[in-house]
């Protein structure tokens, strides 16, 4: 039973997959995989976890999944995968000489 769902820990899931959307709707959609934002997910999770209540930081990590999973799905289908093979790999920079 979610006897303890807050409302301020929702707002804040939403917030950031809400910045999430609109970062990847307008620059890349990669960024939904690769964004430094979605490190603020476990954060959120964590913050749960201080107030010591099991059903909330069960409740924050299926919302926080949950949002994660709709945002890579929603754009998984745009992502160029060629960026990151010509952009990071190991193989080109040894192929190059750069070191």
């Amino acid at each position: 039973m979610l006897t303890t769902v807050s409302p301020g820990l929702t707002l804040n899931v939403f917030s950031i997959a809400t910045y999430n959307y609109y970062d990847a709707a307008f620059n890349s959609p990669i960024l939904t995989a690769t964004s430094a934002a979605i490190l603020l997910y476990p954060i959120l999770m964590f913050l749960a976890s201080l107030r010591m209540d099991k059903y909330l930081v069960l409740y924050t990590t299926l919302l926080s999944c949950g949002m994660m999973n709709l945002l890579y799905f929603q754009f998984h289908k745009s992502f160029n995968l060629c960026l990151p093979e010509t952009e990071i790999s190991a193989e080109r920079q040894r192929r190059s000489g750069i070191r």
